[in-house]
């Protein structure tokens, strides 16, 4: 939703992934890099929203909260966005996931995946993903954390575009 975490997003990284938005150059993956205080996940939660929302331009947040889209989003009923945070990723988790978006969004124009702590992934979790990720639908982008990028394997790193987060002071979070 958009509450009071999306402000403390760093206004640098909203303008980012904004200009992305707006210019319409959107990867298939992009891998959020920070510990937990850089707020990995409301980040992801802003960006997921930003990519469908229908009035963009309307909004200084990257997501109006008014649309259908941002609406559905904010419900958090919306099949489209697939959320993974597990103390450990299967490989039941990863075709799972593969068998929900196999056959496109239904709400939105691209069905958005995050994964937060990517480098949980099991070997088989982490293989199965792989696959994907070497040709991954045009309909889908996949969102993903980690602590470190050490943490997770280089041909993941290979196929997403990396952003490493800064550290917010404390006065940020409140």
């Amino acid at each position: 939703t958009l509450d009071h975490s999306f402000h403390a997003v760093s206004p640098k990284m909203k303008s980012l992934l904004q200009g992305v938005i707006r210019n319409q150059t959107l990867a298939n993956s992009y891998l959020f890099v920070g510990h937990h205080a850089t707020l990995p996940k409301e980040l992801m939660r802003f960006f997921a929203m930003s990519i469908n929302c229908e009035s963009p331009t309307k909004a200084e947040t990257g997501a109006c909260g008014q649309c259908r889209s941002c609406r559905i989003y904010d419900s958090g009923n919306c099949v489209d966005v697939i959320d993974i945070e597990e103390p450990s990723i299967k490989i039941d988790h990863i075709r799972s996931l593969w068998d929900r978006i196999k056959h496109g969004p239904s709400d939105f124009s691209k069905s958005i995946v995050l994964i937060h702590h990517v480098n949980r992934l099991t070997v088989q979790a982490a293989n199965a993903f792989l696959k994907g990720l070497e040709e991954p639908p045009d309909n889908v982008i996949f969102l993903l954390s980690a602590f470190s990028s050490q943490s997770v394997l280089p041909t993941i790193q290979s196929r997403s575009q990396l952003f490493r987060l800064p550290r917010l002071e404390e006065a940020q979070l409140q």
